[in-house]
């Protein structure tokens, strides 16, 4: 899993050009670390609690957590990391169930949350998800002014 992990790792942060990363589990991974690295200005701050006391965040990290907080706490955690701390996170998660899990993961349960599988790494036994406020829902073609503005009728109709 670590070069591809660290990988996938560089291509996300090279796409998302976070300025402040917040790992919440497991430290800050070397990929993490050497991002930071590269230019003056960023910012890594690693955080093991389950639901983080810190402000707004460019980009959240979170790996070895979900799967130790029950259910409801771990939707918790997602809902509050999508709406508070920034919109923007990673997830690293064990891809098959285990009895020592505090909870239990599925796929469509993370897709039903707006999450995005964008990598699986077999011999680690882990999958990658990412969640994009900006992106995390493809506009419907219906969605447009075509369809409900009708600006012809502008000055003509008064309601």
């Amino acid at each position: 899993m670590d070069a591809q992990y660290k990988a996938d790792m560089a291509q996300l942060l090279e796409q998302m050009q976070p300025r402040s990363i917040l790992c919440l589990g497991a430290p800050c991974t070397p990929a993490i670390r050497d991002y930071v690295a590269a230019a003056p200005g960023r910012l890594a701050q690693h955080q093991a609690e389950a639901l983080p006391t810190a402000g707004h965040f460019d980009l959240v990290v979170v790996a070895e957590l979900l799967e130790r907080l029950p259910k409801n706490r771990g939707e918790q955690l997602l809902a509050r990391l999508r709406d508070i701390h920034g919109g923007r996170f990673l997830l690293l998660l064990t891809a098959t169930p285990r009895t020592e899990h505090a909870s239990q993961w599925d796929g469509n349960e993370l897709l039903a949350l707006g999450l995005i599988r964008v990598g699986s790494y077999p011999d680690a036994d882990r999958h990658l998800y990412r969640y994009d406020l900006h992106d995390y829902k493809t506009t419907p073609d219906w969605l447009n002014p075509r369809f409900w503005a009708h600006p012809e009728r502008w000055d003509k109709d008064y309601w």
